[in-house]
């Protein structure tokens, strides 16, 4: 999955709806792998150099 934002990500802990992070990734592309990820509703959580931004995404 591809994390539009203007600034640069750095990392990205992924939530599943029991608020447990199931996924914590670093990158510098913007881009996270969601594909062993189980159906379902999750929250982003994307660090910046400048702060973090939640965003909720819905896995079919």
């Amino acid at each position: 999955m591809y994390i539009k934002n203007e600034c640069q990500v750095n990392k990205i802990v992924v939530y599943n709806n029991f608020g447990k992070a199931v996924l914590t990734q670093t990158t510098n592309n913007n881009k996270i792998n969601v594909e062993n990820l189980a159906h379902g509703i999750y929250l982003l959580e994307i660090h910046t150099e400048q702060n973090k931004v939640y965003k909720k995404f819905i896995k079919e």
